[in-house]
């Protein structure tokens, strides 16, 4: 505090302030006077006495302290300056600029809008000339001039195939697929529903006339354009397949759900081997004919005996004899060539509308075994919901479900470290084991959700037997059972042998897994050390091991002919850095986004496999590589609201692009990962 300052508020007189400052008294000066020279300034000996006290108290003033002091009365006078000379005009301007600063689609006048087709209520897949168009119209464009591109874009020409634009009623929908007031302009509809990015459809139908002129054509239409789905909301119950009839007796096209279908790039073909069937009646053509299934370079829609397989890149084709399963098996077994990558496969016969399957979050392994007793929940579409959530099921609920499974299951129920194997227990009788393997097969064939934990040489056992498990995957799936430690000290015993330093370990290692002998040689120890893995990953689990096949491996060996299959499909769904990166789709169009966009690369690059599981969990529902892509929009979220928001079932992710440095960005991601409610399906 100054002194002057100080003596003001002891309600010194001016005048004698006036003599301090004109002899230049200043705190140094004080501490050199008596008082009777202070007396002549201050005549109250009480305020000389609490002066003397002051500046006593005062500590010596740096330079640099005295610079900032100057600096900040300097700064409060200009400040002060600029406030006085601004008018009421000017004050509004700057108030406005600094409320859209960082904000630049506010000061836009156009926003980007993704277009979509919906052709009899599905929607068209980019083969066929759909997919998902993004364009930037005017913030005063209405729904006609959203029709009018969306003609342009989807019937260049007027004509799309087999499909001509004059022959079809057209309509837009919303991003809920609804109808909206004609009146209504883009700006507005943005305001209203505060979302990063809005996503249009063209809705088509066929015109009746045209509709009686297709029943009339003998040709194969295209079955992308041309079948019509019913509605979701209508409500069908498939009946239960007998047991008398061939599983490939009824093949169908699977249907799939709402955003799903864009995502793709091709369809499947059927092509009759006899040319004779050209009509739609596929029953018909089974009874007499050989189908070739083929996919192109896509990610869905391949079939097989009351299954589709999807696939990320690529299938080839399947051939089989629809009339006999049983007789083509081997032939089938040669011809499935599972490549690249893996995709999940569904019911020949789904049901329109989805059976809906509600499971708590902490009980949810009592209740998925109790679910899935029933034997035709195979042959039945179904959905998930948490209940307490509010999360609605498009595919991202049900991966979260399965997931959410598996890691309980192997973490409560299977022995071993970072791979397991079922534990056998007293409450699980054959009914129990036989749901856990439904439960491994409809995850995997719908959602392509595997257990990457489950050991190796046990999955090989479980789908092909374990004869045709080797002495050299046993000891490799060993290695990955037992702890690191335990890891060490094997594979230096094989390679050294016993030393006297290892024995006590190695006894101890014997005696905890049951083994009375003591090998001394390299070979016997490695023969040992096999017959303890058959022990510890076949022999001990075989109940649970027998009772999950009988469930499963009639389909999953359809899906895997080969080992070399299985071990593909280990290594491909694995997450690695390279490939969530791989996955990510964004278009960024200011230096925050992309700034945004390269924190959240970076943040991917520097992860260990454990924290890639999670952090894939997080954005797909599924800790293994289960989707084609993820789609990243941006929002400008700020304060104690920011966070990144993930829609599993798109997938897509929100990005905030306000972010000011990667260590920032980093802490907020890391700590919404260590949180176990930022994984709750909180969003409907």
């Amino acid at each position: 505090m100054d002194l002057l300052k100080f003596l003001k508020k002891r309600d010194v007189q001016k005048p004698q302030l006036d003599k301090i400052l004109e002899d230049k008294i200043d705190t140094d000066a004080v501490k050199c006077m008596t008082d009777e020279e202070l007396s002549e300034y201050l005549p109250a000996k009480g305020d000389r006495l609490a002066l003397r006290a002051f500046c006593s108290s005062q500590k010596p003033e740096g330079r640099k302290q005295r610079l900032l002091e100057t600096l900040r009365q300097k700064m409060m006078l200009r400040n002060r300056r600029v406030g006085e000379e601004e008018d009421d005009k000017e004050r509004d301007f700057f108030t406005q600029k600094n409320h859209l600063e960082g904000n630049k689609n506010a000061a836009k006048s156009s926003r980007k809008l993704e277009l979509g087709w919906i052709h009899e209520g599905r929607q068209v897949r980019k083969k066929n000339g759909g997919g998902t168009r993004s364009v930037v119209f005017d913030k005063t464009a209405t729904k006609q001039d959203i029709l009018i591109k969306c003609k342009t874009l989807f019937f260049p020409n007027g004509k799309v195939k087999s499909l001509e634009l004059k022959d079809l009623t057209c309509k837009i929908l919303d991003f809920k697929e609804t109808e909206f007031p004609d009146d209504l302009t883009v700006g507005e509809i943005y305001d209203e529903v505060k979302m990063g990015i809005l996503r249009f459809y063209l809705s088509t139908t066929v015109k009746e006339s045209t509709e009686k002129e297709a029943s009339d054509d003998s040709s194969l239409p295209d079955p992308e354009l041309h079948t019509p789905v019913p509605s979701m909301n209508a409500t069908h119950t498939d009946e239960p397949v007998s047991s008398a009839s061939s599983p490939l007796s009824s093949i169908s096209m699977a249907p799939e759900c709402l955003e799903n279908m864009d995502v793709c790039s091709s369809s499947l073909t059927m092509i009759p081997q006899d040319n004779s069937h050209s009509s739609m009646n596929f029953e018909q053509a089974a009874a007499s004919s050989t189908f070739i299934m083929t996919q192109g370079n896509s990610c869905e829609g391949l079939h097989v005996p009351g299954i589709i397989i999807h696939a990320y890149d690529s299938v080839p084709s399947i051939n089989f004899d629809l009339a006999s399963f049983d007789a083509t098996r081997q032939q089938q077994a040669e011809n499935v060539h599972l490549e690249e990558n893996y995709r999940g496969i569904r019911s020949s016969t789904p049901d329109l509308y989805p059976t809906i399957l509600s499971v708590h979050r902490v009980n949810i392994i009592e209740e998925m075994v109790g679910h899935f007793k029933n034997k035709e929940i195979l042959n039945t579409d179904i959905a998930f919901n948490f209940i307490g959530e509010a999360g609605s099921d498009q595919r991202g609920v049900s991966r979260e479900v399965y997931s959410a499974f598996w890691t309980d299951f192997l973490t409560g129920e299977a022995e071993g470290e970072e791979s397991r194997v079922p534990a056998i227990n007293t409450k699980w009788q054959e009914e129990e084991w036989n749901s856990v393997g439904r439960i491994l097969l409809k995850g995997f064939t719908d959602h392509a959700v595997f257990p990457l934990k489950l050991n190796k040489a046990f999955t090989i056992a479980l789908i092909h037997g374990e004869e045709h498990v080797s002495p050299e995957m046993l000891l490799d799936s060993f290695m990955s059972y037992i702890c690191p430690a335990d890891r060490d000290l094997i594979k230096q015993i094989m390679s050294e042998g016993v030393k006297e330093e290892m024995k006590e370990d190695f006894i101890d290692f014997l005696d905890r897994f049951g083994c009375k002998l003591i090998p001394t040689e390299k070979d016997p120890i490695r023969s040992q050390i096999i017959q303890i893995a058959h022990n510890q990953l076949i022999q001990k689990p075989k109940y649970a091991l027998d009772k999950i096949k009988d469930a499963s491996q009639r389909y999953l060996q359809t899906l895997f002919p080969a080992i070399s299959n299985i071990e593909d499909m280990f290594q491909l769904k694995k997450p690695t850095a390279k490939r969530i990166l791989n996955i990510l789709v964004a278009t960024p169009t200011t230096a925050e986004e992309s700034k945004a966009l390269g924190f959240l690369q970076q943040f991917i690059r520097a992860q260990n496999d454990e924290s890639l599981q999670k952090l894939l969990r997080f954005f797909t529902g599924a800790d293994t590589m289960c989707v084609d892509k993820i789609d990243i929009s941006f929002v400008t979220l700020a304060g104690f609201g920011r966070r990144i928001i993930a829609h599993t079932c798109g997938p897509t992710i929100e990005l905030p692009s306000t972010y000011q440095c990667y260590p920032e960005f980093r802490k907020e991601l890391e700590n919404q990962l260590s949180n176990e409610e930022s994984f709750k399906m909180n969003i409907a």
